[in-house]
């Protein structure tokens, strides 16, 4: 079926007229400098934010290598910004990877790609400094990616787990490791 958003919804639920009070936040991820790469994962609503990375990125010079992990539940219907993403892979602006986790008998997740694509994601993050960005639903998805990060540093940068685990502890610190998601 047709799917609305859930803060929509209930606003167009509202008779006209009724006052609301609202309040903004300011993000708390930022963008390193233009000539650093970066690693974007957004299954879901967590694309949000990458979106505007993009856009910012590219309407800069000497931008580093974007990568981005989206993943969605069906291609054909969740796919909001794929014909974006798609134009800026082509343009070379983008290495992007999708995950459609009901569109085959098996569920396929943004970690999945990360693994299948682990080698490359390791070398960036340890030889090209590269900032991680997770956002998205705060369930298990932020553990899941970190886990996959965690392997991919122990398969192809010779890290044992526990060396695994404090690369990623500091790169948090130093904000190279930078979450934004929500329950």
């Amino acid at each position: 079926g047709e799917r609305h958003g859930l803060c929509t919804s209930w606003l167009a639920e509202l008779p006209a007229g009724t006052q609301l009070t609202v309040s903004l936040q300011e993000g708390g991820i930022r963008l390193p400098d233009p000539d650093v790469p970066i690693v974007m994962v957004g299954p879901g609503t967590g694309i949000a934010p990458f979106r505007a990375f993009l856009q910012e990125r590219c309407a800069q010079e000497n931008v580093a290598e974007n990568v981005l992990f989206v993943g969605t539940r069906s291609k054909a219907k969740d796919y909001l910004y794929g014909p974006e993403f798609e134009q800026l892979q082509a343009q070379g602006k983008l290495s992007l990877h999708t995950a459609f986790s009901r569109d085959q008998p098996h569920k396929v997740y943004v970690q999945t790609r990360i693994s299948e694509q682990a080698k490359k994601i390791a070398d960036l993050i340890v030889d090209g400094n590269a900032t991680v960005y997770i956002a998205g639903n705060a369930k298990n998805m932020p553990e899941d990616v970190q886990e996959a990060l965690r392997s991919a540093l122990q398969a192809h940068q010779d890290m044992t787990e526990a060396e695994a685990k404090q690369y990623l502890s500091v790169m948090k610190r130093t904000q190279r490791l930078q979450l934004d998601t929500w329950a």
